[in-house]
C-alpha cells in the first residue's frame, strides 16, 4: 500500500535528486517521512510502503538510489531485507529509522554500510545529511 503522494513531489524534482523509498508500518511517521522526503532539497520521494516484502519490488521499479527503512515492522525481518538488499544492490542507500536506541542494532548491519538515524531526528537537513554520507560512516547519530 503506498501512501498519497502529491504530483509536485513526483513529477517535478530534478534529474540529480536521490530517488527515496520510505517503509514503515506506522501510517503517521510513514507520511510524516514521506513529507519530509518530498520536501527536502535533493530527495525525490518515488515510492511510500507499509511492509517490508514490498520493499524489493518498488526499489526496483522505481529505480531508487536510497531507502528509508523502519527497523522494527511486525512479522518482518527489516534489517534481513536491509543486508539482502545491500548485497542485491550495493550502491543504493539504506537508511535504518528507529525509535530506538542505535546500540539496538547488531553490528553487522553497519558492517554492510547501512546507515541509522533516530526517528525523532527526522528532519530534511538531517536527513538530506544522513542519505549523502559514504557508506564508510554508516552511523548518521548515536542517539536515539
Amino acid at each position: 500500500m503506498r501512501a498519497r503522494m502529491s504530483p509536485s513531489n513526483i513529477m517535478g524534482a530534478a534529474s540529480g535528486d536521490l530517488r527515496v523509498v520510505v517503509a514503515d508500518d506506522q501510517a503517521a511517521f510513514r507520511e510524516v517521512a514521506c513529507g519530509v522526503v518530498g520536501e527536502a532539497t535533493g530527495l525525490r520521494l518515488v515510492g511510500c510502503v507499509d511492509r517490508v516484502s514490498a520493499v524489493p519490488a518498488v526499489v526496483a521499479a522505481e529505480r531508487a538510489d536510497a531507502l528509508l527503512l523502519d527497523v522494527r515492522m511486525p512479522g518482518e525481518d527489516s534489517l534481513a531485507m536491509a543486508a539482502q538488499l545491500r548485497r542485491a544492490r550495493p550502491h543504493l542507500r539504506i537508511l535504518l529509522v528507529s525509535a530506538d536506541s542505535v546500540e539496538d542494532i547488531p553490528d553487522d548491519v553497519f558492517d554492510l554500510g547501512i546507515g541509522f538515524l533516530a526517528k525523532d531526528e527526522l528532519e530534511p537537513d538531517t536527513l538530506l545529511a544522513a542519505l549523502h554520507l559514504g557508506q564508510g560512516c554508516p552511523r548518521a547519530t548515536g542517539s536515539g
